[in-house]
């Protein structure tokens, strides 16, 4: 079952919470690695939800909600990757080199990595749809060359 979002099929947050659990388990994070959950105020709803489960689930999540562009843009400047949907968010990660997973609602299958800049298609950049599983998807996270990791507190997190 998924949730209807501006009459399109998203993920539930159980789907989400599989998502970023995969992903984590996918480029070996632990848990206690910093999780930044980041929205609009529309969002907040969701995202208590969502980190609620997360720190039920043994992460340590953090709601930023409306921050200034400044800020926004200093989070996916220095984040670890970035796990989102079709935003401007993930357009601004795109242009700060950040490594991310953008999930597309179906009905836009045919833009795939149309709009990445072509350096990063093949090692920055990787997308999903809402109608494949949260694993499969999880899966396709890029996964940096090995030492690259930020260790928490160096402002690395997942976004």
């Amino acid at each position: 079952m998924r949730h209807r979002h501006l009459g399109s099929l998203v993920y539930t947050p159980d789907q989400w919470v599989r998502l970023l659990d995969r992903v984590y388990r996918r480029v070996q994070l632990p848990r206690d690695y910093p999780l930044v959950l980041t929205g609009a105020a529309f969002d907040y709803p969701l995202m208590g939800l969502l980190g609620a489960m997360l720190r039920k689930a043994g992460y340590r999540p953090r709601l930023a909600c409306d921050l200034p562009p400044a800020e926004v843009y200093w989070l996916l400047g220095s984040c670890y990757g970035f796990v989102g949907y079709q935003s401007g968010l993930n357009v601004l990660a795109d242009n700060l080199g950040t490594r991310q997973l953008m999930l597309y609602f179906p009905s836009l299958k045919p833009m795939g990595d149309t709009w990445v800049h072509p350096d990063r298609r093949a090692t920055h950049f990787r997308w999903g749809y809402f109608d494949e599983e949260p694993d499969a998807v999880a899966e396709r996270f890029p996964v940096p060359a090995a030492g690259v990791l930020k260790p928490p507190g160096e402002t690395g997190s997942i976004t």
